[in-house]
């Protein structure tokens, strides 16, 4: 079974599940340690529907995530919004041989500032607009308003000292936008 149906499934048989446990193995010892990792995938319906108008203006909407690349096709097609996108660019898969020899590529902070330098260059565009949550965007959308474009920054409660002084500097381009859950889905959650 390939990496998009088994990541696929894991999305669609759980869906209320907040974590995954795994068990990793140093080698050559073979000390075990067991690792849980919580992820829970947001969609934010404000932001599908600024990209959807955003698109009857010809403007190319990307996604650049953390996330590895191979993991992201099936994760939007679960989630039903991996049409909208004609750009996805995620981390790289590397063994930890390579990973120690420092190959391979996170696409995060600054990684994701290469990332879009790419997406400019090989598609010849401008970056007029980047939305996004996680602290690893700080840095990319910083490079987005200097370029004279525009940037929404979803927070929950902390933010960010420089996310703060982005928006600060750049009142007019840059929005900082508090994010609440719906009550249905914190229902949902302590049921």
């Amino acid at each position: 079974m390939d990496v998009m149906c088994t990541t696929q499934l894991m999305i669609k048989a759980q869906p209320s599940a907040q974590e995954d446990v795994y068990e990793y193995i140093f080698l050559p010892q073979h000390d075990k340690v067991q690792v849980s990792l919580q992820n829970k995938v947001n969609t934010y319906p404000e932001t599908l529907e600024l990209i959807a108008v955003m698109r009857t203006i010809n403007v190319t909407p990307c996604l650049t995530s953390a996330s590895q690349v191979q993991y992201l096709h099936p994760v939007l097609d679960v989630i039903k919004i991996g049409n909208k996108f004609e750009n996805i660019n995620g981390s790289t898969h590397v063994s930890e041989a390579d990973m120690l020899k420092g190959r391979g590529f996170v696409n995060d902070g600054r990684g994701k500032v290469l990332t879009l330098s790419k997406i400019k260059e090989t598609r010849n565009c401008v970056v007029v607009l980047g939305v996004g949550a996680p602290s690893g965007i700080t840095e990319v959308l910083q490079r987005i308003v200097r370029d004279k474009g525009y940037a929404v920054i979803l927070h929950k409660d902390n933010i960010n000292k420089d996310r703060i002084k982005l928006a600060n500097t750049h009142k007019s381009r840059v929005l900082l936008q508090k994010l609440t859950e719906s009550s249905w889905a914190m229902k949902e959650a302590t049921q």
